[in-house]
């Protein structure tokens, strides 16, 4: 009897170790390396617009030292041009493409404007050199901000690695909770959720508390405005997530425990109402 106890309650708590990654990495699964959690922080951050912004502003930066006017940037980009180019760099980055970002049909709007510009005010460019580096100037600038504004470019390798066997990982810890928990029940005869539900709710819950007192997000600021805003959406994200699953298994493991309690004074009805 004293052995059937104590493996129940190793088998507890090693199913609760389990529970718990399995909980955690089934959460990174639906947030963090899906494709469309990513594209709703961005939208709810107003990713596009600040980028959009930033980007306006260094392009009025060289206008000013070039000379010309800003005429010259009419059409050449919107927040729906971005956007479409945020998203198509954000899919490669998840499905593991190229993220160079192309500039090609910017530098031809560009240079149409500038000859319009200069033909429809009758002017000449004595130094050709001036007017190519303005060119590069304004398209290094967009490449450069769409593709270190994201900054997660730097890490696709390991995370395409990562991503690639969060489902592997999943399918291994269910099989193993699933057996140990058929070993412990036809083992013990007792409950054995009850105890791993309870104690993964309090340990996300402990998790919930700590990284709501310890992180300023008021404050959080990494790169620009743009990605700062993006960290902050996406930490909200996950804080209501784990929440969640607090609550979740809180609730579950109480059920369970109750349920098991019920079961355990049926049988004991049984037997006493047996001869």
């Amino acid at each position: 009897m004293k052995m059937k106890t104590i493996s129940y309650y190793v088998g507890g708590f090693l199913l609760a170790i389990l529970v718990f990654l399995f909980a955690g990495i089934l959460l990174l699964q639906c947030t963090i390396f899906q494709e469309s959690f990513m594209i709703s922080a961005i939208e709810k951050s107003n990713f596009v617009k600040d980028l959009y912004e930033t980007t306006e502003e260094e392009f009025s930066y060289y206008i000013l030292q070039s000379g010309l006017s800003e005429e010259v940037l009419d059409g050449l980009i919107s927040e729906d041009k971005i956007r479409e180019e945020l998203f198509t760099y954000l899919h490669n980055f998840y499905e593991g493409g190229s993220l160079a970002v192309s500039t090609e049909q910017l530098k031809i709007q560009l240079e149409e404007n500038i000859v319009a510009y200069l033909n429809q005010n009758h002017l000449t460019v004595s130094d050709e050199s001036s007017l190519d580096l303005f060119v590069d100037e304004i398209l290094n600038t967009y490449q450069k901000n769409m593709e270190d504004s994201f900054l997660f470019g730097m890490i696709q390798t390991p995370f395409i690695k990562i991503k690639n066997m969060l489902p592997i990982m999943l399918l291994i810890l269910g099989i193993t909770i699933v057996l140990i928990s058929l070993i412990l029940k036809f083992g013990t005869r007792r409950n054995v959720l009850g105890i791993p539900f309870l104690t993964s709710g309090m340990l996300y819950g402990g998790l919930f508390f700590y990284l709501s007192n310890s992180l300023d997000m008021q404050n959080f600021y990494v790169y620009n405005t743009a990605f700062s805003n993006l960290m902050k959406t996406i930490y909200s994200s996950l804080s209501s997530c784990i929440l969640g699953v607090t609550l979740f298994f809180l609730i579950l493991g109480l059920l369970s425990s109750l349920l098991g309690k019920v079961l355990v004074l049926k049988r004991k009805k049984k037997k006493e109402v047996l001869p």
